[in-house]
């Protein structure tokens, strides 16, 4: 039998309980807006599946895609922002943004912009151990996609889901 996961999404907080084990985790939004935001620092994103988020170049459309293996344009640069939201960075020296409409899953593919808009910018859910969930200006989550997802969409970066649940968590490393 497959253990299920009960989420509750209460006003603009976020628990998350995991059947069995009654663990609770309570994210939060992270950090407090400050006058002074710590500096940057470099991050490598891996997915639910165990891949590294990636960032792809022109010649895939600046989408975000996963990969098994840790290169150069698997690591990010993430910015804390004066208004608590975060900003990433890839190796192309373009900013992760997230679509602010769609229809079907490939109008909410990740890409890159040479600059940093409101859609650029992200709420992180802190939720213990290293792993994360990022909030879209569309008030959607990251999902990493799989293998079976249909083609051009198998292993990219969306958000298309407003529900959190194992797909929507990452887990941080930093370098």
């Amino acid at each position: 039998m497959r253990k299920s996961t009960l989420i509750l999404l209460l006003g603009s907080m976020l628990m998350v309980m995991a059947s069995g084990c009654g663990d609770i985790v309570t994210p939060t939004a992270t950090p407090i807006p400050s006058s002074t935001p710590p500096a940057p620092i470099k991050i490598a994103i891996q997915s639910f599946h165990g891949r590294y988020v990636t960032a792809r170049g022109e010649n895939s459309d600046w989408v975000l895609g996963q990969t098994p293996e840790l290169g150069d344009c698997e690591w990010f640069t993430q910015h804390r922002l004066d208004n608590g939201k975060i900003a990433l960075v890839t190796c192309h020296d373009r900013y992760v943004t997230a679509p602010i409409t769609g229809t079907v899953r490939s109008d909410w593919l990740l890409g890159q912009e040479l600059e940093l808009g409101d859609c650029g910018q992200f709420d992180l859910y802190e939720l213990g151990d290293d792993r994360v969930a990022f909030k879209t200006c569309a008030g959607n989550f990251f999902t990493a996609g799989d293998e079976y997802w249909e083609p051009p969409l198998q292993w990219t970066v969306v958000a298309e889901t407003d529900i959190f649940g194992g797909w929507e968590i990452f887990t941080i490393l930093e370098q």
